[in-house]
């Protein structure tokens, strides 16, 4: 029965793609790529893995058909992503692959934005359409895509259009799906404003902003924490030390005899913000791999630090580009730092990485799409 449900959620989301192709005119090699990711959500979970590979899966699907009789608003993260998981109109939510599909029309949303905005190059539409990770995370039922969403619609804001304060404003509803990716986003925006060439009344306004903010939240309950006890060293150490922990299972006597390395004051935080930043870019290692999803991932993590190289080394021709290739790299380092610090799972870091990955390359190449342009029209003015 619960495949005749699917069908029904297969049909809703084919009008979608259908619709997606012929409102943007796509050739039939995109359109092809597009229908891949749809064709791969009914290949990967009990086809090439089970479901319970990604246990969290299930708790998403779950809360999602649960919602759907009853929805309660809370401050469990998980619980709020089903939530939105529930509300979204698509037919039936029997199965996984039901949220699956869901996530799968997030991807087409923002594909659409993308190319209504014009942020859209060869290289802008095929990497987000054939980056194995987004593939992946699209077509499964976590809520990667959905956090991707208010990430990019975020960062969009400021660093397009340039609109700190409805960048953030745009961000908040990441405090109840997932605050660290917020902070994130706040914290690259202060470090940027502060070190970039920016007029000295925006950066006072930029610290204004950040600091009304967390006046605002600080009080705020977010799971077992304050939105304002997540800002110290000691609730830093604490979800470090135990996300360690649960890598073993909670073998606290176990534990006990590893090497592992705390954070007992700011020196060794940088210390260990330099090796977190280098583990979170390239786990799991090839020597790490214990399944073909995994060495994948790991052939993948190499390709995609060549690329950061490769792009990094570009000359840059026009300041304003420069200058947000330089956001962009904060947002990088900040984000691979963080959670490189808190990570020890190689499944849960390859989630966690490729929604800024996505985000960094897709404007790294439209950027680089631009400055060319500019270039290349000043000189033909000049000539």
């Amino acid at each position: 029965m619960t495949f005749l449900y699917d069908i029904v959620n297969l049909q809703f989301v084919l009008v979608l793609y259908f619709l997606l192709v012929r409102y943007l005119h796509l050739d039939a090699f995109r359109s092809l790529l597009i229908l891949g990711h749809l064709i791969s959500i009914f290949l990967l979970n009990d086809v090439l893995f089970p479901v319970e590979y990604m246990s969290d899966q299930l708790t998403y699907f779950n809360n999602a058909k649960s919602f759907r009789v009853s929805p309660v608003f809370s401050m469990v993260p998980t619980r709020n992503a089903g939530l939105f998981f529930a509300f979204f109109p698509i037919p039936f939510i029997n199965s996984v692959q039901s949220v699956a599909m869901i996530n799968f029309s997030l991807y087409m949303i923002i594909f659409l934005f993308l190319k209504k905005k014009n942020i859209t190059s060869n290289g802008v539409d095929y990497f987000f359409l054939l980056y194995p990770s987004l593939l992946l995370y699209s077509s499964v039922a976590l809520r990667e895509v959905l956090i991707l969403l208010f990430v990019f619609m975020s960062f969009y804001t400021l660093i397009i259009r340039e609109k700190t304060f409805q960048g953030l404003i745009i961000g908040l509803p990441l405090v109840v799906l997932k605050l660290q990716n917020y902070l994130i986003i706040l914290l690259a925006t202060v470090v940027y404003k502060f070190f970039s060439k920016t007029r000295l009344d925006r950066k006072i306004s930029v610290l204004v902003v950040s600091g009304l903010i967390f006046l605002v939240f600080k009080d705020l309950q977010i799971a077992r924490f304050t939105f304002g006890e997540y800002f110290t060293l000691e609730k830093l150490e604490f979800y470090r030390y135990s996300l360690f922990a649960e890598e073993y299972g909670y073998d606290w006597g176990y534990v006990a005899t590893l090497d592992y390395q705390p954070i007992k004051d700011w020196f060794s935080l940088l210390l260990l913000s330099v090796k977190s930043f280098v583990y979170m870019l390239f786990k799991p290692f090839p020597w790490e791999s214990h399944n073909i999803l995994q060495l994948v991932q790991s052939i993948e993590n190499l390709i995609i630090f060549g690329l950061i190289v490769f792009l990094n080394s570009k000359k840059l021709y026009g300041q304003p580009v420069r200058e947000k290739v330089f956001f962009l790299n904060i947002f990088l380092v900040i984000s691979m730092t963080i959670y490189g610090l808190v990570v020890f799972n190689v499944g849960s870091a390859a989630r966690y990485r490729f929604s800024f990955l996505s985000i960094y390359f897709v404007f790294f190449l439209y950027f680089l799409c631009v400055d060319r342009l500019f270039f290349t029209r000043d000189r033909v003015k000049m000539s």
